[in-house]
């Protein structure tokens, strides 16, 4: 086996967690190889200096409690939401509203008259132009 793959099996070593052929392997492989004799001598003075622990245990109704209160959270993210879209339409027609009443229509000024545009009307500026060059004297 390769030093990466070896390096792989030393967590697993020291956690009880390998068959006895890949703990062989792990053993025959440090004997040979510097890098992961030294890192196998860090993880053991790592595993060996930790304190015991105990397996924590948590109650029968943990899981129920636990998705009660995320979908408690989802609903009240959804409320907020809910009272949201209220205002946000209300701001929208109010863009809009401001939108069409503020500038209908644009004036285009060109030589001594006054042309109004509406944006409904489809009207060519150089049809304006060439009407006004062959009003003129």
């Amino acid at each position: 086996m390769k030093c990466k793959e070896i390096k792989k099996l030393i967590s697993k070593y020291f956690d009880g967690s390998l068959q006895e052929s890949e703990r062989e392997i792990v053993l025959s492989h440090i004997n040979q190889c510097l890098d992961c004799k030294t890192e196998f001598g860090i993880f053991s003075k790592i595993y060996n200096n930790l304190p015991e622990y105990k397996e924590v245990g948590v109650s029968t109704d943990f899981e129920k409690k636990l998705f009660s209160k995320i979908e408690e959270q989802q609903r009240e993210s959804f409320i907020i939401w809910k009272k949201l879209i209220p205002a946000v339409a209300s701001f929208a027609v109010l863009v809009v509203f401001l939108i069409t009443t503020v500038n209908p229509c644009k004036s285009v000024n060109t030589y001594k008259e006054s042309y109004v545009l509406y944006p409904h009307e489809d009207i060519d500026l150089a049809e304006l132009e060439l009407t006004n060059f062959l009003i003129e004297p």
